[in-house]
């Protein structure tokens, strides 16, 4: 089964299959070295069965630039009406008044 999950990830997460479309990964993918930028991944998915498996499905996502990620970002928030703002690593948003 595939659930929707975050529409907007950065992840510093090594890809499954480097190159592949969609990038893929899962709770065993390595960790970017530090020289490595962050990957920007729209519609993120989970693959797998929550209700049987233990968290070995995988995670997929469309890589994207920077730059598309945050206008993708910017038009969602806008439809949505939510203004976004960040507290050290966590990302919260709020409803506008």
């Amino acid at each position: 089964m595939s659930y929707p999950l975050p529409k907007f990830l950065v992840t510093t997460v090594a890809p499954k299959n480097p190159g592949g479309t969609p990038y893929e990964f899962d709770y065993k993918s390595k960790q970017m070295t530090e020289y490595d930028l962050p990957v920007f991944l729209l519609d993120v998915k989970y693959n797998g069965n929550l209700d049987k498996d233990k968290g070995d499905g995988t995670f997929s996502g469309t890589a994207v630039s920077q730059k598309e990620f945050t206008e993708a970002l910017h038009r969602w928030s806008s439809v949505r009406g939510r203004i976004w703002s960040s507290t050290s690593t966590v990302t919260r948003y709020h409803r506008r008044p």
